[in-house]
């Protein structure tokens, strides 16, 4: 994607030297780097093969407008690819890199001082930064909802019973209100359990 440039922008100390003087400065490379390295690079930032070509095609009234979150990507890409690729930067923070570009002065490029007037370029650039995000959350596949584990259904009284092996379930409330050593039979005669071995009147009581 080409960005217009005007050949008003070419004049020093206005826009797009003033782009590559803020390439420069705040260059992330091991070796500094010069004002034409910067330029030439910023062209291609700026969707050009070289300078040359940029200057060969700046022109007054040009009616195309590159959107700043589209150019800004671009400009993180070329600037990825050459300090990577071309070995001049051993670590690199892209996080470092995209901030710096979000507060490259764009507005003093003819076609977006047109377009936003007399804007902050810090804002602009916050904006930009907050549209990128968006586009970015937008490409993300929606999350499946967390489903929560399917409990079993709690122990009933019965379900407890089974396990120890009391049942039914008077028995079992007879057993955990029994003294130790008591004849199951009862004091007048009647079985209190039917089903347990009673510890005095052995066997098994029916």
């Amino acid at each position: 994607m080409r960005v217009p440039i005007h050949p008003d922008d070419l004049v020093a100390g206005t826009g797009f030297i003033r782009l590559a003087r803020t390439l420069k400065r705040e260059w992330l490379g091991i070796e500094p780097i010069s004002l034409s390295q910067a330029s030439e690079l910023m062209s291609r930032c700026l969707g050009y093969s070289n300078l040359h070509d940029m200057k060969r095609n700046a022109k007054q009234g040009s009616a195309e407008f590159a959107p700043l979150a589209n150019v800004m990507t671009q400009c993180l890409a070329t600037m990825t690819a050459e300090l990577m690729e071309s070995g001049q930067c051993r670590v690199l923070n892209i996080g470092e890199l995209q901030e710096q570009i979000f507060q490259w002065p764009f507005l003093q490029l003819s076609t977006y001082r047109n377009h936003y007037g007399h804007a902050d370029n810090r804002v602009v650039g916050q904006a930009v930064k907050t549209e990128l995000i968006d586009a970015y959350m937008d490409t993300l596949t929606a999350r499946p909802k967390q489903q929560m584990p399917v409990l079993p259904p709690p122990f009933t009284t019965r379900d407890l019973q089974a396990m120890l092996g009391h049942v039914p379930l008077n028995s079992t409330f007879d057993y955990l209100s029994m003294t130790s050593g008591k004849c199951l039979h009862g004091v007048d005669g009647a079985s209190l359990m039917t089903s347990v071995d009673c510890l005095i009147c052995k066997p098994l009581i029916h």
